[in-house]
């Protein structure tokens, strides 16, 4: 019996281990709130452009906003990225820069990412990227449609 147990043991511990995702990848929770019909959560595709790990962050609250591309380590199944976001005065002028450090761990199909403060922890599913969406619409992601499905 506790041989059985130990191959069991060994195969749950290997799930655990993070594991450096396919470039390019798509993990997201957005979602589409039944009662006010707004969107939810944060949507994350991971690529390559001229070379180098980029990262796409939309997040989602009523709409997808802050859609923009950002440098991103990846190393062994873990990312790390700087987010700075700027918002402005009726008149124009940059009222205020926010910071927002992520950092992540990829496991099989799932990416939990962290955020201290605002975005806290977030628990994202790779979702597939429809075929030929990028002959369709353009090579940046962040234009990309996505798949909405509704919230629990």
């Amino acid at each position: 019996m506790a041989m059985a147990i130990l191959p069991a043991i060994a195969l749950l511990a290997l799930a655990a281990q993070p594991s450096t995702p396919e470039l390019p990848a798509t993990y997201s929770n957005v979602c589409l709130s039944r009662e006010t019909g707004d969107q939810g959560g944060v949507e994350l595709t991971l690529l390559t452009r001229e070379g180098a790990p980029v990262v796409i962050l939309k997040t989602c609250e009523g709409g997808c906003w802050r859609q923009a591309t950002r440098e991103v380590k990846l190393a062994d199944g873990r990312i790390a990225f700087l987010a700075t976001y700027q918002t402005f005065t009726r008149e124009g002028a940059v009222a205020e820069t926010l910071a927002h450090r992520f950092t992540g761990v990829v496991r099989g199909r799932t990416l939990v990412l962290d955020s201290p403060g605002y975005y806290g922890r977030q628990v994202l599913k790779r979702v597939p990227v429809p075929a030929g969406l990028n002959d369709k619409v353009g090579p940046d992601p962040s234009t990309w449609p996505m798949a909405i499905r509704r919230c629990g």
